[in-house]
């Protein structure tokens, strides 16, 4: 398989908007109800009651929609009703709670899909950051939390309970790889798009078996040189945009 350079490949799209907004304390209109963005608080609960709405393993239920929107919109508010949920397990206490606002609130089932986005910007941050070895069962344990607050907490002014339940997990998640970039931490950039990296590499391979430039070479013939694979043509061909780009010259390759 050949190689393409990095900046060949695109980003992976982020909603820039919502990702803004999430950051700037911006808040999610669902019914008459006011979502602010998702808290490490937040995640941390859905993590605990392994809430199918964002799982990725698991097949997303109406149930565990309402309930990711009650936790979402109660934050701290919904601790209560959370433990009884985990002391009594058999019961549907934080199903039926969730209902009940998501009634009063006017919850219609077309919301949902707004509230995976406003919920999953949270980690755009966090996937600036390359992987660690880490394989922990707990993504939002109080380890995890630990670190952000060693790292972070006294940059933000803030205490460990804003940090835990006021605080956008997306701020936070980007203010981390930033801290650990400053901090000389290699590879933190946005993540590049998988799609795009698996048509760049088709492309590549079909180029370099038909001995064709490959996209790089033509347009940057001043960068990249001779492959060793082109045929004679495609050899004189690169040798033409090598001239035209060191003269300036527009005729056509």
């Amino acid at each position: 398989m050949q190689g393409v350079p990095s900046h060949y490949i695109k980003q992976l799209p982020v909603n820039w908007n919502i990702e803004f907004l999430s950051s700037a304390g911006g808040s999610l209109r669902m019914g008459k109800a006011v979502l602010p963005a998702a808290s490490f608080g937040v995640w941390s609960i859905l993590e605990l009651i392994d809430c199918d709405f964002l799982h990725p393993l698991k097949e997303p239920t109406g149930d565990g929609a309402m309930v990711a929107s009650y936790i979402c919109a109660n934050g701290i508010d919904a601790l209560p009703i959370v433990q009884a949920q985990l002391a009594s397990p058999e019961d549907n206490i934080l199903v039926v709670a969730a209902f009940g606002w998501g009634s009063a609130n006017e919850i219609e089932a077309d919301d949902f899909i707004a509230l995976r986005d406003w919920l999953n910007i949270a980690f755009c941050g966090f996937g600036m950051i390359p992987a660690g070895d880490d394989s922990g069962e707990q993504i939002f344990g109080m380890d995890s939390f630990g670190a952000i607050v060693s790292a972070i907490g006294a940059e933000l002014g803030q205490s460990w309970l804003e940090l835990l339940w006021d605080t956008p997990l997306s701020l936070i998640g980007h203010a981390i790889a930033q801290k650990s970039k400053q901090n000389g931490a290699k590879g933190i950039a946005r993540p590049k798009d998988p799609q795009h990296i698996q048509d760049q590499f088709a492309e590549t391979n079909r180029r370099f078996e038909a001995g064709l430039l490959y996209e790089w070479q033509e347009l940057e013939p001043l960068r990249y040189g001779p492959d060793g694979h082109e045929n004679a043509d495609e050899y004189y061909r690169l040798g033409v945009l090598q001239h035209n780009a060191r003269t300036g010259n527009k005729g056509a390759a």
